[in-house]
C-alpha cells in the first residue's frame, strides 16, 4: 500500500514538475519585450571599458577587454553614442541598425557572442544618458526628452512632462512622472513651458539629463540663435514653483549633472541672453546693445537659482571643453583650449575643484592633445582620447599609458563600473 502511495505521489510530482516546465517553456518563448535573459554565468566586464571606434567611415561599438582584446557586436549600421548600464553589466547604445534604419537604443553584453537588443521605438533618438538608478535612459526623440523604462522599455515623456495617465506593472513605479495625482502638475509645467519655450525661440531638446532623485530636471535646448540650458523641477511644492528656468544660452553648452546634489555643471561658449526680456537693465547700454558678463565659462548651478562660477574667460581668450565630474562631485576634469591666432590649440587635460575660482587651482594631468575624459568609477583616474587611442591617466597624473595602438579613431571611452 504504501509502495502505491509513493508511486502515486512521484507521478503527481513529476506532473506538476512538467507542467510547470511546459508554462515555463511557453513564457521563455513568448516572452515580453524588452525581458532580459538572466546571464548565466553572470557578466565579467570588470575592468572593460566601451568606445566608439571609426571603422570603414562609419563609427561602431567596441568592448575592450583589460588584456586589451576586442569584441564588437557587429552587424550593419552605424553606432552613434554608448554608455554601462548601471550595473556594468550590458552596454547601451544608439544605432540605426533597427529595421527601419532609425536611430534607436539597444543594448548589448560585451562578453560573450550575442546580438544587440532594441529596447526603444518610435521616432529617432539622440543624447543617451542612463540614470543611476538603473531604472531608465533619458533621450531626445521628436524635440522631447522621453524616459525608457530599462529593460522593458516603456515610454514616458519627461520634458515636457506627458499629461496622460501612466499605465505599467509595479516594476516601472520608479519611472518619472508614473507616481499617483501627477497629471496635475504636469499639466501646470507643460502649460507654462509652451510660454517659456516660445519666449526663448526654443525648437528641440537635443539632450536631457535627471539628479539622481528623479526630480530635478537639466536640458539643452536647441534655439533659433543657438543653444539654452533649461531647469525644471519635476516634483514643486508649490503651484508657484512649476515655471522652468533659462538662466542663459549660447553658441554651445556642455551639461553634466551632480553625482548626488540636484546642481548641474555647464560649460558654455560665447554667451548669450536668452531673451530680450531676459536681459538685466545693468547691462543694456544706452544705444540699446547689450553687453556680457563673460563670453566662455564653466559653471555649477543650483535648481533654486544659485551659481558658482568655476571657470571665466571674459575675452574668448579660454574655453573650458568637455566637463566631467569626478565620482564624488568635488572635481570636475576638462580640456582647456587657449586662442592662437585665428583659432584655438589645446593646452591639456586639467582637473580642478569645483568651487568659485576652482580652475585657478586646476592642476595638468596631460599636456598638449587630449580629448572626451571619463572618470574611473572609484576616481583614482581618467580615460581619454589621445591621437586617435585610448589612454588612462591617474587622477595625479601619473602613469599614462596607452590602451589601445592601432590609432582607431575611438571616441566616447568610459570604463564598467562593475
Amino acid at each position: 500500500m504504501r509502495t502505491v502511495q509513493k508511486r502515486l505521489i512521484g507521478t503527481i510530482v513529476l506532473a506538476v514538475v512538467l507542467a510547470a516546465l511546459a508554462v515555463f517553456f511557453v513564457w521563455w518563448k513568448d516572452k515580453p519585450p524588452g525581458y532580459l535573459d538572466p546571464l548565466i554565468p553572470p557578466a565579467n566586464t570588470s575592468g572593460y571599458i566601451v568606445a566608439l571606434k571609426d571603422s570603414g567611415g562609419r563609427q561602431q561599438v567596441v568592448a575592450i577587454a583589460p588584456d586589451g582584446a576586442q569584441r564588437s557586436p557587429g552587424g550593419e549600421g552605424s553606432d552613434v553614442e554608448c554608455a554601462w548600464d548601471a550595473k556594468g553589466e550590458r552596454i547601451l547604445f544608439i544605432s540605426n541598425r533597427s529595421p527601419d534604419g532609425s536611430f534607436q537604443v539597444f543594448n548589448w553584453v560585451p562578453d560573450r557572442e550575442n546580438d544587440p537588443y532594441r529596447i526603444s521605438e518610435g521616432a529617432p533618438a539622440r543624447g543617451l544618458h542612463v540614470h543611476p538608478s538603473g531604472r531608465y535612459v533619458l533621450v531626445a526623440s521628436r524635440g522631447d526628452i522621453v524616459a525608457f523604462s530599462y529593460p522593458r522599455g516603456l515610454p514616458r515623456r519627461i520634458m515636457p512632462p506627458s499629461v496622460e495617465p501612466f499605465v505599467g506593472g509595479l516594476e516601472e513605479v520608479g519611472l518619472p512622472g508614473a507616481q499617483q495625482d501627477y497629471e496635475d502638475v504636469a499639466q501646470a509645467i507643460s502649460s507654462i513651458w509652451r510660454q517659456v519655450k516660445e519666449s526663448v525661440d526654443g525648437e528641440a531638446f537635443e539632450r536631457g539629463l535627471l539628479d539622481a532623485t528623479g526630480r530635478f530636471f537639466a536640458g539643452v535646448l536647441t534655439t533659433g540663435r543657438g543653444k539654452a540650458v533649461v531647469l525644471q523641477d519635476l516634483e514643486p511644492e508649490e503651484p508657484h514653483q512649476v515655471g522652468a528656468r533659462v538662466p542663459f544660452a549660447a553658441e554651445t553648452l556642455e551639461i553634466a549633472m551632480h553625482p548626488s546634489a540636484p546642481r548641474v555643471l555647464v560649460s558654455l561658449r560665447r554667451f548669450q541672453h536668452p531673451s530680450l526680456a531676459s536681459i538685466p537693465r545693468e547691462m543694456l547700454n544706452p544705444d540699446g546693445t547689450a553687453r556680457k558678463p563673460f563670453e566662455n565659462a564653466m559653471l555649477l548651478l543650483d535648481f533654486d537659482g544659485g551659481m558658482v562660477p568655476v571657470a571665466l574667460s571674459v575675452d574668448d581668450s579660454q574655453q573650458f571643453l568637455s566637463p566631467t565630474l569626478s565620482p564624488d562631485g568635488s572635481e570636475v576634469a576638462f580640456v582647456l583650449t587657449e586662442r592662437e591666432g585665428d583659432g584655438y590649440a589645446t593646452r591639456g587635460l586639467f582637473v580642478a575643484p569645483v568651487q568659485e575660482g576652482g580652475v585657478s587651482q586646476a592642476r595638468l594631468l596631460v599636456e598638449g592633445d587630449a580629448r572626451e575624459p571619463s572618470w574611473l568609477p572609484d576616481g583614482s583616474g581618467l580615460l581619454l582620447i589621445r591621437g586617435g587611442d585610448v589612454y588612462r591617466v591617474n587622477a595625479d597624473g601619473t602613469g599614462l599609458k596607452a590602451l589601445t595602438t592601432d590609432g582607431g579613431p575611438y571616441s566616447s571611452p568610459r570604463m564598467s563600473p562593475r
